[in-house]
């Protein structure tokens, strides 16, 4: 039992020390000041999108917005010239919609709730992961680019302990900036739209069966409920680029590196998902599988055949295999 709580007394430790690095490092202010500065200016394009709208329709009622909406998808689809990965998503859209009419559900309802959910579902495949970067691309090449990591080896722990505990502080950080993104989007958008909406229904649970959308099995869950879903997929995309972002930085000698690395990838998932959607050998890459949010409010995958059950696990083998592969560098690397 000693030796137990010995381990876990040390564990602590290593991982105290891990987030004091972090802190002083100033990782975790920037990524709060780049919320601070960015979150404003969404609220107020959602701000000035819903009074655009209010004033073309001259009402706030939001089934003659669904309505209309509906109407404007339709008379998009009627264009000769619209791609065919447009003309799918916008068939589903309209099904999801009128499911959306059919259950008395405003699928945009109002509230600082709403724009929690709203801004994960825009940010999980890229804005999100971009923070995790920010955050994790220094656990590793930045004990070198400081030329600590000579004295980090030196501690009487062993290598395990030390690449143990960096995991556990990146698992942690990637929840501490989840838990910041809420706070701080809840905080500026209920200045605008009110901070109620948390028990206001949302829909789960469509299915799509090619370019059809299933709503045969959908049922309705308060939104804090939603929201919970929602983030904690993002937390699961998130956590897996951080992995992946640990070992990135492992191999190169700056920390720069490694973030330009990473970002690439990422960048690469997000052009494939707008311009090659119809590729489907590109969701095999991680960075294409990010957009969990897409399976749990029924829209179109980014890329074509893409499946909630293939995306986790796809996400899943590459975490693994980061994991592992960060701790057999680790392991391995020499003290420089």
């Amino acid at each position: 039992m000693r030796k137990v709580n010995g381990w876990m007394i040390e564990g602590f430790w290593l991982l105290y020390n891990e987030m004091e690095k972090l802190l002083l490092r100033r990782r975790v202010t920037v990524v709060v000041g780049l919320l601070l500065v960015l979150i404003p200016i969404f609220i107020y394009a959602q701000y000035k999108q819903l009074q655009t709208v209010r004033a073309r329709l001259g009402t706030d009622d939001w089934r003659l917005w669904t309505e209309q909406l509906i109407v404007d998808n339709e008379n998009r689809l009627a264009a000769s010239r619209l791609p065919d990965e447009w003309r799918r998503w916008l068939v589903i859209r309209n099904a999801q919609l009128r499911a959306y009419l059919a259950h008395d559900v405003d699928p945009n309802a109002p509230g600082a709730p709403g724009f929690v959910r709203s801004f994960m579902e825009a940010g999980m495949p890229l804005f999100v992961p971009l923070f995790v970067l920010i955050v994790g691309s220094d656990l590793a090449s930045g004990e070198r680019t400081l030329g600590t990591l000579r004295g980090l080896y030196a501690q009487p722990v062993g290598r395990m302990k030390l690449a143990l505990a960096k995991i556990a502080a990146l698992i942690l950080s990637v929840g501490s900036i989840l838990l910041i993104i809420v706070l701080v989007a809840y905080a500026l958008s209920g200045l605008v739209f009110g901070y109620r909406g948390w028990t206001v229904p949302q829909l789960v649970g469509f299915r799509l069966e090619g370019e059809t959308l299933d709503v045969s099995g959908v049922r309705l869950v308060p939104q804090w409920q939603y929201v919970l879903m929602l983030y904690g997929l993002g937390w699961w995309a998130s956590t897996v680029v951080g992995l992946i972002t640990f070992f990135v930085s492992s191999l190169v000698r700056t920390t720069a590196a490694g973030m330009g690395i990473v970002f690439a990838l990422l960048l690469t998932g997000s052009v494939l998902s707008n311009y090659a959607s119809s590729w489907q050998a590109a969701k095999w890459l991680f960075s294409t599988n990010l957009d969990l949010g897409t399976f749990l409010s029924g829209l179109m995958p980014p890329i074509e055949g893409l499946t909630a059950r293939f995306a986790l696990l796809n996400l899943t083998a590459w975490g693994a295999a980061a994991l592992l592969l960060s701790f057999w560098r680790w392991m391995r690397q020499e003290a420089e």
